[in-house]
Parts: structure tokens; sequence; C-alpha cells
């Protein structure tokens, strides 16, 4: 096997990072996804931290067709913690009512 590369997921969903956002699920199988905009950094030892962060849950659709997808929820929330888990029930929501 030549170099694999194991994926991050968070509750079973792939989590992937572009910048200072956030996709949690799968564009290309789902209907849904949650993007999480992160900002206002400080360090915390030696690491870059977000201590606010933007939660949306976009139709997947959006997303692949535009820059920006469109938001049917979002929310401010202290960090990134509070945002993934905030993300992951709506989207289990909106994947469990299709």
């Amino acid at each position: 096997m030549l170099n694999e590369v194991a994926a991050l997921s968070y509750k079973g969903k792939p989590l992937v990072r572009s910048g200072d956002r956030v996709f949690l699920g799968d564009i290309a199988k789902d209907d849904y996804v949650i993007e999480i905009d992160l900002s206002d950094f400080c360090q915390s030892g030696g690491i870059k931290v977000s201590k606010k962060a933007k939660v949306s849950l976009l139709r997947s659709s959006s997303v692949i067709h535009r820059k920006n997808g469109v938001a049917v929820k979002s929310s401010e929330r202290d960090g990134f913690y509070e945002a993934i888990d905030v993300g992951s029930v709506w989207l289990e929501r909106a994947l469990a009512t299709r």
C-alpha cells in the first residue's frame, strides 16, 4: 500500500479544513453539511486557538455550485468545540428528516 492518509472524522462524518473554515459532512453524498468559520484567535501553549466560531448548516448543493453556501441555520459560538457540538446535532437532525 502506498502512503495511505487517514481521513479525519467526527461522529462518523468527514471533517475537512480549508484555511480558517472547517466542514463537517459528506458534500458528495449528504443533502446537508456544517461549515464552521473560525475567528478571533489567541495562542494557548504555542498553538493557535479560535475563541469565536460561526457555525452554519448548509445545503450541500449550494456549497458545490457557489463559493459561499446559503445557510439554513447559523449561530455564533465561543470556540471550535462548542460550534462542532451544536453543528453535529443540527446535521444529524437535518439528515434524519430527508
